[in-house]
């Protein structure tokens, strides 16, 4: 049997309601010889010694409420949100155009090189002659040891004359004509002419991703919807991080009964 919302189930099989966000959370050191899989926040049943593990205290922003039909609620304002959210943040700027050639850069580069600048958006800020006089004097051998003058030193000016040529240099196109960066972009096919769509979409992306922004998943959901997706599902997983584990739970289980019940 399934716990009940927020807690686990006892060894008769009944749930146990969570005591809250922030609950001594029970750790079995033993199989679960008796009750049912734990619900959601919580761990199986079963005779079992264990010990307790301290949850992250966030009830100074976060209200949650275990009610008497089993259900909960949580309360929370959306400016606490964000700066609860914006300390996981682990892209600095520029973000994915890392100045030294980060994995993204990799995606895109060329028979002549390994990776190449691809960001438009960083590309005008040095194209700028008032932001690049600021970011100048920043620019240093701990930025970057790919770009150096003869005197061994950070040299921002050819930094910035290679991202440029990178950039030009997608922009052309392949031999095909095709832009790289454009072929990467879900968007350029979600509704597009010759592209079929799916009957199901479900996005999932976690609360706290540290890599990218909400928005994006939200703008992949609209973009199926603006499609003609009738069966489009946005899911925020609630503290999740850049892999979300719902692909481990029951939660997507569920989705993929629902799927074929409406005979998919």
């Amino acid at each position: 049997m399934m716990g009940g919302p927020g807690g686990g189930a006892d060894a008769t099989g009944k749930g146990a309601a969570g005591a809250g966000l922030i609950g001594d959370v029970a750790v079995s050191t033993s199989s679960a010889s008796a009750g049912g899989m734990g619900g959601p926040g919580g761990p199986g049943g079963g005779s079992s010694t264990g010990t307790k593990a301290r949850g992250v205290d966030i009830t100074s922003w976060v209200k949650y409420k275990v009610n008497n039909d089993g259900t909960y609620s949580v309360d929370f304002s959306l400016g606490d949100y964000m700066i609860y959210r914006g300390a996981k943040m682990n892209k600095a700027v520029p973000g994915f155009d890392v100045i030294t050639y980060g994995q993204e850069d990799w995606e895109f580069g060329s028979p002549e090189k390994d990776g190449r600048h691809f960001s438009t958006m960083v590309n005008n800020v040095f194209s700028d002659p008032a932001k690049a006089a600021v970011l100048k004097p920043l620019y240093s051998t701990a930025d970057s040891k790919v770009f150096l003058d003869v005197n061994k030193d950070a040299d921002f000016d050819a930094m910035v004359a290679t991202h440029k040529a990178e950039i030009a240099e997608i922009a052309k196109g392949d031999k095909y004509g095709n832009n790289i960066v454009d072929l990467y972009n879900p968007d350029r096919y979600i509704g597009a002419k010759g592209t079929e769509n799916p009957a199901w979409a479900r996005v999932m992306m976690g609360g706290v991703e540290g890599d990218m922004p909400l928005v994006a998943s939200m703008n992949i959901s609209v973009r199926w919807k603006m499609a003609g997706v009738k069966n489009v599902i946005l899911q925020w997983q609630w503290n999740g991080g850049h892999v979300p584990s719902d692909i481990f739970t029951q939660t997507f289980d569920g989705y993929i009964d629902q799927m074929v019940k409406k005979g998919l």
